[in-house]
């Protein structure tokens, strides 16, 4: 008797391409206890009135930095979705990534566009 493997793909993506199998576990974010806590830490600080307005979230590259921005724009963002039909020009949250200069420099014309680019995407 054959026994059935339970797995959390489809057995078709077994006869794909090299290519396509590759593309299909890039695209695939696995849960991290950490990332999870981290997450958790982040919406229940930005949540909280602070006198503090920047956060810094760094990191080795790979940890889950951008990952947990993306979500925590996300859930701000599903969470303003009411109060922003009453207010049509709130802008919940904004996110942008700072790039690190290769002479050490750092750009803030090149962070003040992103910025702009970013405001002008949450808000048309």
């Amino acid at each position: 008797m054959a026994v059935k493997h339970n797995r959390p793909f489809p057995q078709e993506l077994l006869k794909q391409s090299l290519t396509e199998r590759l593309n299909y576990f890039q695209g695939i974010t696995i849960g991290h206890l950490r990332l999870k806590q981290a997450l958790e830490t982040l919406l229940l600080n930005l949540q909280q009135p602070t006198d503090i307005c920047v956060f810094f979230v760094v990191g080795p590259a790979g940890v889950g930095k951008t990952t947990l921005r993306l979500r925590a724009e996300k859930l701000l963002m599903e969470g303003a979705l009411a109060s922003m039909k009453n207010h049509i020009y709130q802008i919940p949250v904004a996110g942008i990534e700072a790039i690190a200069n290769e002479g050490g420099k750092f750009n803030y014309k090149d962070y003040y566009l992103r910025v702009l680019e970013c405001l002008e995407k949450n808000f048309f």
